[in-house]
């Protein structure tokens, strides 16, 4: 069962992030309003309002990735591997959909379960953005060569793309953000205790 807890707040400007970008289907700048023959002034655009999604990792509450940063793949409590989803979200409706991945940098293989998108609900309470934390990426483990268990293991210090795709089909909107991560061992793993 996927868990997601979600937080409504304030954290930051979107406009401001120059470490990684999303992308959505929305082209135009956060400044860009209609100029020339529609004889309208330029004014500055909410950037609150502007649609932008940052992707990071996190159990109880949000927490930014950078470039490198590491990622833990957690043994999780039925027997299988996750990792930890969270993201910052601007400018979308309260309804959205996710769906995340993982892939190794050097094997260009993606690692995790392809499930359908998980569906949430956000609560208002501040105009501004939504955390979100709690989600989780689930390694397919069945596809793994060999021993499932010493793959997982070997896969501490290998680095991956960790990527995440928010839907907000009310609103016409999709966003795409991903960050490169260094995965490390879940300490509840004993990988040191492998044969």
């Amino acid at each position: 069962m996927t868990l997601a807890m979600i937080l409504w707040g304030c954290s930051g400007d979107p406009s401001t992030d120059t470490d990684r970008t999303s992308t959505d289907t929305d082209t135009t700048s956060p400044t860009d309003t209609p100029t020339g023959d529609t004889g309208t002034t330029p004014t500055k655009v909410d950037p609150c309002t502007v649609p932008a999604l940052s992707v990071g990792t996190g159990v109880e509450h949000y927490v930014p990735l950078g470039e490198g940063d590491p990622v833990t793949v957690v043994f999780g409590p039925q027997g299988g591997w996750h990792v930890d989803v969270g993201a910052e979200v601007f400018g979308t409706g309260q309804i959205v959909s996710l769906q995340s991945s993982l892939t190794l940098t050097a094997e260009e293989r993606t690692v995790t379960t392809k499930l359908p998108p998980q569906t949430l609900g956000l609560v208002a309470e501040d105009p501004c953005g939504w955390s979100i934390f709690g989600v989780r990426a689930f390694l397919d483990d069945a596809s793994f060569p060999g021993s499932a268990f010493d793959y997982v293991c070997d896969l501490d210090g290998q680095t991956a793309i960790l990527e995440l795709t928010l839907v907000d089909a009310a609103n016409d909107i999709e966003l795409t953000d991903q960050v490169e991560v260094t995965l490390t061992q879940d300490p509840e793993q004993k990988c040191d205790a492998k044969p």
